[in-house]
């Protein structure tokens, strides 16, 4: 996947979605037990997913990899994405999903079509 292709994905899934994935009151998780995901969380497929990997950000080490259809997307890309969800209120969602695409030379129109 690009960077934009990341975005879409991204900005399609919170926007459904529209609710944070929280493990408990304030812990924010790739995937939670009522089938909640996080920014990155949606771009697991449930074949790669393993619970053992449910961290609250975007880490890379031995036991924690993300899927390789990612490793060309910088890994700073998918923690502010990620931060987006975590650290903003979902109404705040689409403004910050806009500010990002502009930031980060992405077009936008996936926002405007996910947040109606």
């Amino acid at each position: 996947m690009n960077e934009q292709e990341v975005f879409d994905t991204v900005v399609r899934h919170l926007g459904k979605q529209r609710a944070k994935a929280l493990k408990n009151s304030s812990d924010c998780a790739y995937r939670t037990v009522d089938g909640k995901m996080c920014a990155v969380g949606c771009l697991i497929r449930d074949d790669e997913y393993h619970p053992d990997k449910n961290m609250t950000a975007v880490q890379l080490n031995e036991n924690r990899r993300l899927p390789d259809r990612l490793k060309n997307v910088p890994i700073r890309f998918l923690q502010d994405l990620q931060n987006i969800h975590d650290n903003n209120d979902v109404g705040n969602w689409a403004f910050c999903l806009k500010n990002f695409a502009a930031n980060n030379g992405l077009i936008s129109d996936a926002v405007g079509e996910a947040f109606k």
